[in-house]
């Protein structure tokens, strides 16, 4: 055993240094508290970093979840609708009676048109819906299904009749074939839906109608 005052080695049995009578018991326990204390020093530092990556972890999921809930951001899952019909010149209006969730945007939905055997769609993007009488619409690009050639309006009309780029229940697309052209066939039944993109999948069941 080493005296840590002078350096003199002594036997582990002697309480005292032989050399300069330091207490090397004594010694020895006031070089082993720094070290324990520089233990503490590192678990409490541990503990606290520990504690703030699960804080910082918490207030971000939650500002996650309230960003993908929020305007501009997909819903957690598939909302339903409800459509009701009305006919127009040369085509049919569809109207959005209602929808489960106000915070699909016109971005992330697709108008479907089918004929049991093609179909055809349309992407009616926030940018592309202008400013018209009515509120809010936008003339999408004709498409060819069979033998028609189809037009697309959709109407945002929002809560206030000024468009909030979100589908609502004051919204509805209308589907049309110009005037003398080829129009809808009463022997075929069409089906129009919207399509909600970040999932594939249908909003309701959509309308059925023949020409």
């Amino acid at each position: 055993m080493k005296c840590l005052k002078c350096g003199t080695e002594s036997s582990e049995a002697v309480e005292f240094c032989a050399k300069c009578g330091n207490r090397i018991a004594e010694a020895q326990q006031q070089t082993m508290k720094p070290a324990a204390k520089n233990g503490m020093s590192r678990a409490r530092t541990v503990v606290i970093v520990v504690t703030v990556i699960v804080v910082i972890s918490i207030v971000l999921f939650a500002a996650l979840f309230h960003g993908l809930m929020g305007h501009g951001y997909a819903p957690m899952s598939t909302p339903d609708a409800v459509y009701e019909e009305s006919d127009i010149t040369n085509g049919v209006q569809v109207n959005i009676v209602s929808i489960s969730n106000s915070e699909v945007s016109w971005n992330d939905v697709t108008v479907q048109l089918t004929d049991g055997t093609e179909s055809v769609e349309w992407s009616p993007w926030t940018s592309d819906l202008g400013d018209g009488a009515a509120g809010l619409m936008g003339l999408l690009p004709a498409r060819i299904l069979g033998s028609l050639t189809v037009y697309c309006w959709v109407f945002d009309l929002g809560l206030d009749i000024h468009g909030d780029g979100y589908v609502s229940g004051r919204d509805y697309i209308q589907v049309f074939t110009a005037i003398g052209a080829t129009n809808f066939s009463s022997a075929t039944t069409y089906t129009l839906v919207l399509i909600y993109e970040p999932h594939g999948e249908k909003i309701g069941t959509g309308i059925t109608f023949t020409g």
